[in-house]
């Protein structure tokens, strides 16, 4: 049965709705985010109040993806009083790969939304991903993009399932917690230590590092390296 809408946290854990694969992944990554010792609180929260919805695409349904996330899109819009956030489980290969196989098709999944946007991209928002001001863009508006994958290693904070998960949260839903407003500043007191105790120690990556956020590059942040390794050279992203 494919996937028609966003779904719920009950949707999730329905046999009669979803594939084995896609109630294994989603049960994995609840264990892990409702922990008291995961680091981001408001990924808790979402989960525990309801607020997030999932999509799952299995092999060869990525076709679906760009209506899911665009009804999800117009969803979020009607209910903005909301910080909903949508998650995305992909089907797990047949084998496991390396960390450069899946950060390409994370990149892959990206440039083909892009093809496939039903909304022109925003006038306010540059194309050119050399400029500090670009941020990936769907259905008519800013969206923060955050990967989990098997092949973390070093960071347990994004390795959820044996798929991979996409998290796409709309940016205004940050308005008010943004970087260098108060409640900005506090997120990043608490969920910052608690980061790197997760991960083992390892300390902040240095692409999310960066004191002036206005000079920050989103798309170094979005697939994040599993060392602590800087992104380099252009950004995969191809404007249509």
């Amino acid at each position: 049965m494919s996937q028609t809408r966003p779904l719920t946290n009950a949707d999730m854990t329905n046999p009669d709705l979803l594939p084995a694969w896609a109630l294994s992944e989603f049960e994995v990554f609840h264990g892990k985010v409702i922990q008291e010792a995961f680091p981001c609180y408001f990924g808790t929260m979402g989960v525990e109040k309801d607020e997030i919805r999932y999509g799952v695409i299995g092999h060869d349904e990525l076709d679906r993806l760009p209506r899911l996330l665009h009804d999800f899109m117009e969803f979020a819009r009607e209910n903005e009083e909301v910080r909903h956030a949508f998650i995305v489980f992909f089907e797990p290969e047949s084998q496991p790969h390396d960390f450069e196989y899946y950060q390409k098709r994370f990149w892959d999944i990206v440039n083909y939304l892009h093809a496939h946007d039903p909304l022109p991209w925003p006038a306010h928002i540059p194309q050119d991903t050399n400029d500090p001001r670009w941020e990936f863009c769907f259905s008519g508006e800013a969206i923060f993009l955050f990967t989990g994958l098997p092949a973390y290693e070093q960071r347990n904070s994004r390795r959820f399932g044996k798929g991979v998960m996409i998290l796409f949260q709309p940016k205004r839903v940050f308005n008010g917690i943004e970087g260098a407003t108060p409640g900005g500043i506090r997120a990043r007191q608490v969920i910052r230590p608690k980061l790197r105790a997760y991960d083992g120690g390892m300390a902040m990556h240095p692409d999310f590092n960066v004191i002036d956020e206005k000079l920050a590059f989103r798309w170094k942040q979005y697939c994040a390296s599993d060392d602590n390794r800087p992104a380099v050279g252009d950004c995969p992203f191809h404007a249509r």
